[in-house]
């Protein structure tokens, strides 16, 4: 397993996008909400800004209206199929819920989340996105919990970090849940929490080389998928639209790995 995490920064506006999960609630009740989740995987897949834009795409793309599910004659829906414009004006321009993040020493304080996630290393998929506020402990409370589920195995599984995770309270966590913790050694004015026994360890190295993966991953969710400046606001709609950009991360890679195995 390899751990990271990034910030995403928000950008506030005053339309409030309704979770895919209700959907059919403030949708019109003849879209299928399957429709409108394919239609969002196509507004992800193809880096389409709005949905307005993507409207306009799918009245003329007969490969967009097959994968949604649309007819050549099927009418396009609005673009408020996607979202319930609110008439109400924000005092403030800012998400309540962001926290001002400096990500390194020097760099520019802004108004972030931070998104997370979990890669195996066999086929560099993601097993497990989250979100959370942006502070100094976001990261390891986070890989804690969303390794947790995986641990306790019969088989001693490993989990590659950088070294931002090289603190002791975290390694002795992993070793509670029977994780070995593969975390890069920060030893720049300090003492590792990784001993000289795991470091030797020829996985050890592997894992570190493998870690680098999950960047393609969180490369791909920031540009592709458009997350690197979300157009939600609040932790709850933010964090499904990361989640849901991490799934369709998953989905991009599928074709790769069948052709790999074939």
């Amino acid at each position: 397993m390899e751990w990271t995490s990034f910030l995403i920064r928000v950008r506030c506006r005053t339309t409030c996008y309704r979770r895919a999960t209700s959907l059919r609630i403030h949708s019109t009740p003849s879209i299928a909400p399957e429709k409108l989740l394919r239609a969002m995987l196509l507004q992800a897949f193809y880096s389409i800004r709005s949905e307005r834009q993507l409207m306009e795409r799918l009245e003329f793309d007969l490969q967009f209206r097959w994968f949604v599910g649309l007819g050549i004659d099927d009418a396009v829906w609005d673009h408020s199929s996607f979202s319930k414009r609110s008439n109400a004006t924000h005092a403030s321009s800012t998400d309540p819920q962001g926290r001002l993040y400096k990500k390194g020493a020097g760099k520019e304080a802004k108004l972030c989340f931070m998104g997370h996630g979990l890669m195996e290393n066999r086929h560099g998929l993601l097993v497990d996105a989250c979100l959370t506020q942006a502070d100094g402990h976001a990261e390891r409370v986070a890989a804690l919990h969303m390794t947790e589920p995986h641990a306790d195995r019969p088989r001693t599984i490993t989990l590659g970090a950088d070294k931002g995770y090289d603190a002791e309270d975290f390694v002795i966590e992993l070793r509670s849940m029977q994780v070995t913790p593969h975390v890069a050694r920060n030893i720049s004015g300090r003492r590792s929490a990784i001993d000289g026994r795991t470091a030797r360890h020829s996985g050890y190295a592997v894992s570190l080389r493998t870690r680098k993966r999950i960047e393609e991953a969180f490369g791909w969710i920031k540009t592709v998928a458009g997350q690197r400046k979300t157009r939600f606001k609040g932790l709850e709609r933010v964090g499904w639209a990361f989640t849901f950009a991490a799934a369709a991360y998953n989905l991009v890679r599928l074709p790769k790995l069948i052709a790999e195995i074939r």
